[in-house]
């Protein structure tokens, strides 16, 4: 079970008011884990686990079809951006975002990161929803292996 810790400061950026009320949008945080872990999560070996200030991008609900890929990092992205902005230096961000389905992803790099989840019988690139006067709050991991 995942606890969410949500530190003060967050840079915001936001789309066009007239598309959603103040009370839609996603509070995220973004960790990094470096190193190898097992299939739990857990630190297997040579491995940390650590926020700092990351580049965030939100586009339009992205599949694999949508992307050029190489292993776990994506080069190219060909749906709709929708917003984007840098987290603190928590990894915490906050987003206004009208009522939908949204693609996260993160700057690692030159590349961008996001992992592949079912959602509505497909894969998507962090998928979230965004419903009518909620926040999401979410936690988005960083599995970037070895740094070399």
């Amino acid at each position: 079970m995942c606890c969410l810790v949500f530190l003060g400061g967050c840079q915001k950026n936001s789309v066009p008011k007239a598309q959603q009320s103040n009370d839609e949008g996603l509070i995220g945080k973004i960790v990094i884990k470096e190193g190898y872990f097992d299939a739990a999560g857990n630190i297997a070996s040579q491995g940390r686990v650590y926020s700092e200030a990351r580049r965030v991008y939100v586009y339009q609900l992205t599949s694999m079809r949508e992307v050029a890929y190489n292993g776990s990092f994506v080069n190219a992205i060909y749906s709709d951006l929708i917003t984007e902005t840098t987290t603190d230096e928590y990894g915490v961000f906050k987003l206004q975002l009208p009522v939908g389905n949204y693609s996260i992803f993160v700057q690692e790099q030159d590349q961008y990161y996001a992992e592949l989840k079912l959602f509505r019988n497909d894969f998507y690139f962090f998928p979230v929803t965004i419903q009518r006067n909620e926040t999401a709050k979410e936690l988005f991991e960083v599995n970037i292996g070895i740094k070399e």
